[in-house]
């Protein structure tokens, strides 16, 4: 039977470039599985962009990504409900007064709120938005409250 033998040098050099390939996936993949769900979101299958804004949400919870995807995915649970708050529109129900927001809705955007205050959301959360409309009995939803 043959041996085979490697150096330190050959060794060394395998584990510096898978050291490397892991490091770049890692970096990568935020923006790979934010990109992913805005796809998905694109082409009308809403939930299946949620999926990918929430995998973000749970395995890089402070990326700079994770804000907008913990947005897009709140826009998506409050698809018919009261009123959504994006830096881009201020939306409504439609006409309809005793719309109430999701509850689901509201948690990404406390988590949103809560774990990046230098963003848009984060720095307007006191703003007067939802007064009239707004169930005051949930506490999750004082961020939205004058």
């Amino acid at each position: 039977m043959r041996q085979i033998r490697f150096k330190v040098k050959h060794l060394l050099s395998v584990c510096a470039i898978l050291l490397v390939f892991f490091a770049l996936g890692y970096l990568l993949l935020p923006s790979l599985l934010f990109s992913q769900g805005e796809k998905y979101r694109a082409q009308g299958e809403p939930l299946t962009a949620k999926i990918y804004y929430d995998r973000l949400n749970d395995y890089f919870p402070q990326h700079g990504k994770t804000a907008a995807a913990l947005e897009q995915a709140a826009i998506i649970a409050s698809e018919g409900n009261l009123l959504m708050v994006t830096p881009r529109s201020i939306g409504g129900t439609g006409g309809h007064p005793d719309a109430i927001i999701s509850q689901e809705a509201v948690d990404y955007y406390t988590l949103l709120v809560e774990r990046f205050p230098d963003t848009w959301h984060g720095k307007s959360k006191s703003l007067p938005i939802a007064c009239k409309t707004a169930s005051v009995e949930n506490p999750a939803m004082a961020f939205l409250l004058c």
